[in-house]
């Protein structure tokens, strides 16, 4: 990219880090490549390069924990950079909304509140739009995240941005995928079954694996399977902390509350936006062990949210064919020794469902294959 370039610029991770500061100049950029790409150790560069030349630069980063990370890169602390948000949710905890009492518990100068009542919290959420009158004063703007959809991006500032980076890179790790909405009860239902699953698909009860969940099964996740690594959706953004571990399992879905999608809504964001905002914590997680950087890395998706942006799974599996996957395990003595058609009599349902969870089983190496006429189920 040259001093003129605007528009989208695909980028791998080398190619962004020898990207000439310069040339992000008085230009509003909008960094979306994925997570352990270089984007912050790129903006930490950036602005060492303007602060030296006493240029202001603003770059937007999406939660404390990247910007804990960002800090820590930077040798300059100084008033050319500026850490600011616009999007600030606060519980009112009163019988009704109080615009006073919420500007003054952390939205300095909100100019619009909206206010939804929240059944789950029982009281009501309020959301503040801050105004951005201090970004005329800014030339040179940088936009980090990696799951942040661009409309949302520019609406949120009020104007287009003249340079994007997206990725060259694309995962090539072994990805197995559980094609079903799963659901705050379907999840908790199937929180007794993670031993036997993590038996079933080779996953490691150790520290080289991360659990990712919603926050209210964390514990009870880490008390069945404590050498495990555990975390919960929200607080997985810019965390370096699991980037070792070999496995990532993604157990349930993220969803945002009905209210939380109504205020969100009132607030101007269109359904898609929404489900984007929704899809990216789940993005967010899968990344924390850097799959970009190690192919050899395992992604276990217990959720279907992200079907769409992964068209080369390694396998995709419904939760009939995990069941009957689990209950041929579990009924070894039994089946051991059988053909084909004996399994299929014995086992109740359709026959392809059947078929496919042996064809999983051998995958996994659970079973032999079985090949040819009157072959024999045997276990590894």
């Amino acid at each position: 990219m040259d001093d003129h370039v605007t528009g989208t610029m695909y980028l791998d991770s080398n190619e962004l880090e020898r990207q000439p500061a310069h040339t992000f100049l008085t230009k509003w950029t909008f960094n979306n490549k994925s997570c352990g790409t270089g984007k912050t150790k790129k903006d930490s560069d950036n602005i060492k390069y303007f602060v030296k030349k006493g240029m202001k630069i603003l770059v937007c980063l999406s939660n404390h924990r990247l910007i804990e990370e960002f800090i820590e890169r930077m040798e300059y602390k100084c008033e050319y950079i500026h850490l600011k948000g616009k999007l600030q949710p606060l519980m009112c905890n009163k019988e009704n909304p109080n615009p006073d009492a919420f500007l003054n518990g952390g939205c300095n100068n909100c100019k619009e509140i909206y206010g939804v009542w929240d059944e789950e919290k029982n009281d009501f959420m309020l959301l503040g739009y801050s105004p951005l009158d201090f970004l005329k004063d800014i030339e040179t703007f940088i936009f980090n995240c990696a799951t942040t959809k661009l409309s949302l991006a520019e609406n949120t500032f009020g104007r287009n941005f003249d340079a994007i980076i997206k990725d060259k890179e694309v995962m090539e790790n072994p990805i197995y995928i559980l094609d079903d909405v799963m659901t705050m009860t379907k999840t908790e239902v199937a929180i007794p079954l993670l031993v036997e699953i993590s038996d079933l698909y080779n996953i490691p009860k150790d520290n080289t694996t991360v659990i990712y969940c919603k926050k209210n099964f964390e514990v009870e996740i880490s008390q069945l399977l404590p050498e495990i690594h555990t975390g919960h959706y929200g607080d997985c953004r810019g965390s370096n902390r699991f980037e070792e571990c070999k496995n990532v399992v993604l157990f349930g879905r993220f969803a945002l509350r009905d209210s939380v999608k109504w205020l969100l809504s009132l607030y101007g964001l269109t359904q898609e936006e929404i489900k984007s905002m929704e899809e990216a914590e789940e993005i967010q997680a899968l990344h924390r062990v850097r799959p970009l950087l190690d192919k050899e890395v395992r992604i276990f998706l217990f959720t279907n949210t992200l079907m769409n942006k992964i068209p080369n799974a390694t396998e995709v599996f419904n939760k009939r064919h995990l069941d009957k996957c689990l209950e041929i395990l579990n009924r070894k003595e039994e089946l051991e020794g059988l053909n084909k058609t004996d399994i299929y009599n014995k086992i109740k349902g359709d026959h392809n469902d059947t078929k496919r969870s042996l064809e999983i089983l051998e995958h996994f190496n659970k079973i032999k294959p079985i090949f040819g006429y009157g072959a024999k189920l045997t276990f590894v």
